[in-house]
């Protein structure tokens, strides 16, 4: 039976910088604010930067943008959409 809340369980953003250090200065800031992110591997499918990225669930795309914009991260390069389901993942660029 397909459970919709254990696919929407598993979209995350993937935000990704050209720079190691504003990686860590931004996920530094989410949680300043309190929102959890991990810093994983760049996706495959993404060839960009340096090889790192920050992964959140995607509730919190709106704060992501938000703390961006107001961070002044000038190697700030894209944000994507990643849904795992049923062991396959799919990217989408959202911003």
């Amino acid at each position: 039976m397909y459970n919709y809340f254990e696919w929407w369980k598993n979209i995350m953003i993937i935000v990704t910088f050209t720079s190691k250090t504003e990686i860590f200065a931004f996920t530094d800031r989410l949680l300043a604010i309190g929102i959890a992110s991990k810093i994983v591997s760049v996706p495959k499918e993404v060839k960009i930067g340096c090889g790192l990225a920050v992964s959140l669930n995607v509730n919190y795309l709106n704060t992501a943008v938000s703390v961006i914009k107001r961070g002044g991260f000038s190697t700030f390069k894209a944000i994507y959409r990643e849904r795992i389901f049923g062991g396959r993942r799919t990217l989408y660029k959202i911003m």
